[in-house]
């Protein structure tokens, strides 16, 4: 009987125990469980937080590049309208073409020559160029007939392409150039073979031409009816004064010739005595645009200057530690070293060394005053504003040859933003 209650007992005890930590259990598990509730809500939140941000990251991020797209298309309207504010400038027909060979700008002069057809516009092909010079009846294409054009457009795969002489109409005589820009696209113009100036040199982006290549008297290619195809290496392009390129790799060096009545024919002229008080003028210009580049070779052309051209300040300053121009033109925004930066050094230097000051002209599209300002307190002489002008240009010359003869850098004006 004892027994039996002691295992009753026994039993009730086990089982109360057990009750016990079934009820701990349960406690327990509840607690966990509205543990993991909260943390789910808080995760949940969280959630909701991040896809939140993530929402908003995405609309900050459309925002950045729907601006830097607009920013693009500003520059790249910048750009175009700089292009055709330099091809305005020029004082002959000239246009800039892509690397797929489509008209990008063109000047007056250039566009005149097709005598209002609608279809001479931005983004027409040079080929198709060429036939509607041929098909208006505007080029006097002689033994070519309509081959005339293809062959005019197959120069261009020549490297560099060599010149080419036309005749108008109306009996103009001109010289079509085209010289390659390094983004592949190229610069055409085209100038009046009786006003070419009387010394023939290398374009400042071109090579010489080879001696066993055809060439007119003056140096420009004609188009043969019987030749199969063009030379593969040709070209002696428009222009005068001696242009050496710094970083390109393409040297010129001047040839005197003396060009006859009707402009065709020519023949090394004899020199004069050099007068050792009008050397030749040594300008240096830093400019990082192909086209700008180009433009102010052939602006200093009639000078008569050598010319040296360098695509950064940090090849200027390399270049004016080697040698002593008498004139530096620079560009301000340029890659590696700006205009500024350079005339910083250049100044220090001439500081450290007791070196005569070489006079520094800026050439610029900045013409806020602010700007003019910040260019003029790094040791900049005169401000330039771009597009520039030949007369300005030639009086910097005669002002920089004053200059040497008297030591005095710094006798002319600061700015000319006209």
């Amino acid at each position: 009987m004892q027994d039996q209650l002691d295992d009753t007992v026994r039993q009730r005890r086990d089982r109360l125990a057990a009750e016990h930590l079934l009820r701990t259990g349960t406690a327990r598990a509840r607690q966990e469980r509205d543990r993991l509730d909260d943390e789910l809500r808080r995760q949940s939140a969280r959630g909701d937080v991040a896809r939140e941000e993530l929402t908003s990251l995405r609309a900050v991020l459309a925002g950045v590049e729907a601006e830097r797209a607009l920013l693009v298309r500003r520059l790249e309207d910048a750009r175009e309208q700089e292009r055709q504010t330099v091809l305005d400038a020029l004082p002959f027909a000239s246009a800039i073409f892509s690397g797929d060979r489509r008209l990008l700008s063109a000047n007056a002069q250039y566009l005149a020559l097709f005598d209002g057809l609608e279809e001479a516009r931005p983004g027409t092909s040079y080929l198709r160029l060429m036939e509607l010079l041929l098909q208006e009846g505007a080029v006097n294409p002689g033994p070519h007939g309509h081959d005339w054009a293809t062959r005019a457009a197959l120069r261009l795969d020549a490297s560099p392409p060599p010149d080419l002489d036309l005749t108008l109409w109306d009996g103009r005589r001109l010289r079509l150039c085209d010289t390659i820009l390094p983004d592949g696209g190229f610069m055409s113009r085209l100038e009046d073979r009786h006003s070419l100036h009387p010394s023939a040199t290398s374009d400042p982006l071109a090579k010489g031409r080879s001696a066993r290549e055809p060439a007119t008297s003056d140096g420009a290619t004609e188009l043969h009816a019987d030749d199969p195809e063009l030379p593969p290496d040709s070209g002696v392009p428009c222009g005068s004064g001696a242009v050496h390129m710094v970083g390109t790799g393409r040297d010129g060096e001047a040839e005197l010739l003396r060009p006859d009545d009707d402009g065709g024919a020519s023949e090394t002229a004899e020199l004069e005595p050099i007068n050792p008080q009008r050397r030749i003028m040594r300008v240096l210009a830093a400019e990082d645009d192909a086209v700008n580049r180009l433009v102010l070779s052939k602006l200093l052309e009639p000078s008569g200057v050598e010319l040296t051209i360098v695509e950064d300040g940090a090849q200027a300053l390399e270049h004016l530690r080697r040698e002593s121009p008498d004139l530096l033109l620079t560009d301000i925004s340029m890659p590696i070293m700006n205009g500024k930066e350079l005339v910083r050094r250049l100044r220090a230097e001439e500081t450290r060394s007791g070196s005569p000051r070489l006079r520094v002209v800026a050439m610029t599209a900045h013409a806020l005053q602010s700007d003019i300002d910040a260019m003029l307190a790094t040791g900049i002489d005169r401000v330039l504003s771009k597009p520039l002008a030949r007369d300005i240009l030639e009086d910097e010359i005669e002002t920089a040859r004053s200059a040497r003869e008297t030591g005095d850098a710094s006798c002319s004006g600061d700015t000319d933003l006209a």
